[in-house]
């Protein structure tokens, strides 16, 4: 059901409660997508291990992660939680919150049974320490309970709701606090056997030392104070500005761990002193802490709706809440539409951003609306324009490639919008109850009929034209005349009805209309007004969405969480399932075989009607992903974060499955998509990145390592490792830090089947994820055992700057007029970086840039340390292969154009230098463009947009054969070549089929200008003298589309979101 502007919090907590879990190819596996919370989060514990932790929060869900931030679990309420515990044996979760009910469930997710108290809401639930009994807090008592399911006497007294309560180490004794001011102490029998009246606001926390001798309290004022089990006073801690809301002790007693409303936690010893304070990351007050098991860690969670977790020194380590949040509303899918020719669908979201997909994958554009939440979106019959409704009032109008071409003001939110048949304007409607027709070539409203009883919902065109229809609130559907002259009004809707779909069958002779209140049903009528069949509902669900299908045979309908296709007599057909909140709209595709659905879940689903086949599409400002229900993916080269694939309490990040499960051949193949040659080419790139001896079709019986031992010695980590293959000798392992494999292509070799071996590894300044895999003979790359260390700040970096340019080249025909100066000039800038150490530069211009050359390229970097950053440069001239592989080419000096392939230098000789070096941190630029594919001859920019830049185009060179637009897609996640990938950022100053460009008054390349002003301060957006590279890709992509007239694009080709990048500005900005 499609939110309307006001009904968004009424329809927000209904279906707020998520469970994406999609089954892998290996059953032991679910894919899960990385959703976070969407309401306060009131409370976080870890896992008596320590190695998984939850959240629980106001959005009715608890969560499970990974101590590395995956979430691998949610386990659903039905109202908001308030507090949740693992059980001391690491194997259940307990929960409760404002209603009634007391949840408990497995680890695994299952719910193994729910006690139902006498008055809630439940503030604190706490397990014994035997884990077969727990206490909670109500209405002015304690409750004990057995996970049974049977309750114990409630242990009265209190005179307020009770806020907090806590066992004992040995669980002889309970204590309570209140908002009475109080804190109570009782035995194991319910009685009585001590309380604390010693305070002037609410207690909201209690807790037991580790031996049990004294108890700590903290609530409405800034002090945490500690008590004899006498009641007697013993210390008070002071700092905080701000009443405290958490507070937790270290498993050994010797350190305590506070959070306030004043944003910041602060660790204590036991003598009162502040020992750290962790400053304002949290944006609203910290709702609960806790220490790991091992006291090594910390967690957090907010009313910001975030949880995070920090190393006890200070370091944070992963925030969660700043992914994906499909349930807030941001990602809402309000609207979905088809381009006619199918090569095209288009998502609009409530967080005024529009997508337009390809249907095989990728993004073709993406637009956000200079207006408030987006209502309701149609595409023009032709598919050159789509339109946009608004919940501030405005109609916009796109081209398909994101120019906004004209904007109508209806003064009113608009619910509704469609094109009419010619395409000449769009009919609107919406809180001024009433229908707008806007003119799109004169840009004017050319009329308007109404007024309507409440406001329209939704409204439809006859296919020729002359009729239109209406649905609005109060069970009114209209029929007009398409001059405004009132038809009729059809009935038998109810009363108080909310109609929020209506639609015209393909041949106009009938229509359907959706009621969510009210007679709660979906009715199809003639034009008459008689009924043709009627579908109702049961109570607690609702209608959102209908289609017909082209040929008028089928009509498609939400209910729900669930699409249901029915024939033209109401007999249903099949049920389409997935989509794990209400389903908002629906589109068929032009020719009836597939189908578009969107929901609250932030998910776009296209269904192969015939073959139940789906895939999932997502995105958010920068990347995509789509999927399918086996674990099959394709994504952009950042996507993969949008899932995680998870093994009973084992979460690892879905570049481990890429061998197998990223092949979108195969999943263009299953729904029926895209052509032979398109599909051909992902197959190519799948089999080119396999191992070459694996064949076609890995086995899942991949080897295995663990970590059996590891310590760190400051800046140094030695490790103990355990590598074992049952079904084949192993070849080699590798160990990645940050993303970043060490030990080059090939790995270190080992042999055997069962092989332990001892390593080092060197850090870098901050956290350090050190994973390990290992190869069998036959190329299988084992799961990656992980650990993740903090390392002391060190010396500043060296920078080392590696450039190649040419302009120069043999053949005169493909000279260019800046790429060499280009490369010095870059190199000049990085040499003034403040903050390094020094910089190194390695230049090649012009007639020294030869494959042969690459060779002292490749011993310039080996002096590199681990600390250091490395920065690779090539400008000049690129070009794809012409095969179905499509191998990417940069044409050294002597470059032959008869024989371009043969005599230039593949790209990945190129990021073969970057393999094997010390450096984590490396960049590698790009501006080069493949002319080869574009869909004219290049030239300047002058003639069409009043640019001054001429491209950097090979001069009447062509591609064989027709131009290859998927090559465009040069982030697909399907081009990183996996045994390859160097863990580099790699930048491109193009998208693929667009050229690179170069202008006189810069006398750069628009890139390298780009590049340059980045760093003397115009990309340090947050003003803290550094620029970080998502900085920089922002940068690159907004500037050098502004400078290029929107016909040039930087992207990143390949990514790696586990190491950051920070240089220093070369000056700050005025």
């Amino acid at each position: 059901m499609k939110h309307s502007f006001q009904s968004a919090v009424v329809f927000f907590g209904l279906f707020i409660a998520f469970v994406p879990y999609i089954k892998a190819q290996n059953a032991t596996f679910e894919m899960v997508i990385q959703s976070t919370h969407t309401g306060e989060v009131a409370s976080v514990d870890f896992a008596p291990d320590g190695k998984t932790f939850i959240t629980a929060s106001h959005d009715r869900t608890v969560r499970l992660w990974s101590r590395d931030g995956r979430l691998m679990r949610i386990f659903t309420a039905e109202e908001p939680v308030w507090s949740a515990r693992f059980s001391p044996d690491g194997k259940h979760i307990i929960a409760a919150g404002s209603g009634k009910q007391i949840y408990l469930w497995n680890v695994l997710g299952k719910l193994v049974n729910t006690f139902e108290t006498d008055q809630g809401p439940v503030t604190s639930i706490q397990f014994a320490p035997d884990g077969l009994r727990f206490a909670f807090g109500n209405h002015n008592a304690v409750v004990l309970g057995n996970i049974d399911g049977t309750f114990e006497n409630a242990l009265e007294g209190h005179r307020g709701m009770v806020l907090g309560v806590a066992f004992s180490s040995d669980g002889l004794l309970i204590a309570s606090c209140s908002e009475d001011q109080s804190v109570r102490i009782w035995n194991c029998f319910g009685d009585s056997v001590g309380i604390i009246r010693k305070f002037s606001a609410k207690v909201t926390n209690v807790l037991f030392s580790p031996d049990g001798t004294s108890l700590f309290t903290s609530g409405f004022d800034p002090f945490i104070r500690e008590w004899s089990l006498e009641g007697k006073l013993i210390r008070t801690y002071s700092g905080h500005s701000d009443n405290i809301y958490a507070l937790d002790i270290s498993n050994d007693g010797k350190f305590l761990l506070s959070g306030s409303y004043d944003r910041t936690m602060r660790i204590w010893d036991r003598d009162g002193k502040t020992l750290r304070k962790f400053e304002r990351l949290h944006r609203e007050a910290i709702s609960d802490v806790c220490f790991s098991p091992d006291g090594m860690e910390i967690a957090s969670a907010s009313f910001d709706k975030s949880a995070a977790l920090w190393k006890s020194d200070g370091t944070l380590q992963q925030v969660i809440g700043t992914t994906y949040q499909p349930g807030e509303g941001g990602h809402w899918v309000q609207s979905i539409a088809w381009t006619p020719d199918r090569e095209h669908f288009i998502t609009a979201h409530w967080d005024q951003r529009i997508v337009v997909w390809n249907t095989t994958g990728g993004i073709y554009a993406r637009i956000q609306t200079p207006s408030k939440i987006v209502m309701a979106m149609d595409v023009s019959p032709n598919g050159a324009l789509f339109a946009v409704g608004t919940g501030d009032g405005f109609v916009h109008v796109y081209s398909l490639e994101g120019r906004l071409l004209a904007t109508f003001n209806a003064q009113s939110p608009i619910d509704c919008i469609t094109f009419t048949p010619d395409g000449e304007r769009i009919l609107s409607g919406g809180f001024d109850r009433r229908v707008s027709v806007w003119n799109i070539k004169t840009k004017i409203r050319e009329r308007t009929f109404g007024p309507i009883k409440d406001r329209v919902n939704s409204i439809s065109v006859a296919p020729d034209g002359h009729s239109i229809i209406t649905g609005s609130n109060f069970g009114e559907v209209k029929l007009w005349h398409s001059n405004g002259t009132l038809q009729k009004t059809l009935t038998g809707h109810g009363d108080y009805g909310m109609i929020v779909s209506v639609r015209f069958s393909p041949d106009g002779k009938y229509f359907a209309a959706l009621n969510v209140n009210d007679n709660k049903n979906l009715i199809v009528r003639d034009r008459a007004g008689n009924t043709v069949f009627e579908i109702p509902t049961d109570h607690g669900k609702n209608f959102g969405a209908v289609a017909f299908s082209p040929d008028g045979k089928f009509l498609a309908y939400t209910v729900n969480d669930k699409i249901e296709l029915c024939r033209m007599d109401g007999a249903p057909v099949k049920t389409f399932t997935g989509h794990v909140g209400y389903v908002n709209t629906l589109a068929f595709s032009p020719d009836g075989k597939h189908l578009l659905s969107g929901g609250d879940d932030g998910t776009s689903r296209l269904w192969h009607v015939g073959l139940m086949e789906n895939a999932v599409f997502m995105s958010d400002d920068h990347e995509w992903i789509m999927f399918t229900p086996e674990g099959l993916f394709d994504a952009s080269t950042g996507g993969g974060r949008f899932v995680a694939m998870i093994n009973s309490m084992h979460a690892y990040g879905v570049d481990q499955f890429a061998t197998a499960n990223n092949r979108p051949d195969l999943i263009l193949e299953r729904l029926a998509i895209g052509s032979d040659e398109l599909r051909q080419h992902y197959a190519a790139c799948y089999r080119k990145r396999l191992p070459s001896d694996a064949g076609t079709n890995p086995t899942t019986t991949a080897p295995t390592v663990v970590i059996r031992e590891s310590r760190q010695n400051n800046i140094t980590v030695h490790m103990e490792l355990i590598f074992a293959s049952e079904q084949s000798s192993l070849r080699s392992y590798q160990i990645y830090v940050n993303n970043v494999p060490l030990f080059g292509v090939h790995g270190k070799p080992i042999n055997g089947h069962h092989v332990i071996a001892s390593d080092s590894v060197l850090l870098i300044s901050g956290t350090n994820k050190i994973e390990v895999s290992c190869r069998d003979e036959r190329g299988i790359e084992s799961l990656r055992a992980w650990q993740q260390v903090t390392s002391p700040v060190q010396s500043p970096s060296h920078i080392y700057f590696l450039g190649f340019g040419v302009s120069q080249y043999r053949d005169s025909m493909l000279n260019l007029r800046y790429a060499d100066k280009d490369v010095r000039d870059l190199a000049a800038m990085f040499s003034s970086l403040p903050s390094a150490q020094s910089t190194h530069v390695h230049t090649f211009l012009n007639d020294r840039v030869t494959r042969n050359q690459l060779r002292s390229a490749a011993e310039f970097l080996q002096s590199a340390g681990p600390n250091d950053v490395v920065i690779m440069f090539i400008a000049g001239h690129g070009m794809y292969s012409a095969g179905t592989d499509a191998t990417y080419y940069y044409l050294p000096y002597e470059a032959d154009r008869e024989h371009l392939e043969s005599s230039s230098i593949p790209f990945e000789e190129f990021e073969n230098l970057l393999h094997g070096i010390a450096p984590r941190r490396k960049l590698f630029f790009m501006d080069t463009c493949e002319s080869g594919e574009a869909e004219d001859e290049g030239g300047t920019l002058s003639a069409q947009n009043n640019i001054p830049a001429r491209s950097r185009a090979v001069r009447g060179f062509r591609t064989p054969g027709k131009k290859r637009r998927y090559l465009y897609q040069k982030d697909r996640y399907i081009y990183n070549n996996l045994s390859r990938r160097s863990g580099a950022i790699v930048f491109s100053s193009s998208l693929g089929g667009e050229y690179s460009y170069e202008r006189d008054d810069f006398a750069n390349g628009l890139f390298t200008e780009a590049l340059m002003q980045a760093f003397n301060g115009a990309a340090d957006t947050n003003r803290d003298s550094f620029i970080d590279t998502q900085e920089l890709r922002r940068y690159l992509r907004e500037t050098v589309a502004s400078w290029s007239g929107d016909q040039q694009h930087p992207t990143v080709d390949r990514d790696n979101i586990f190491q950051t990048v920070k240089l220093p500005v070369l000056r700050k900005r005025p």
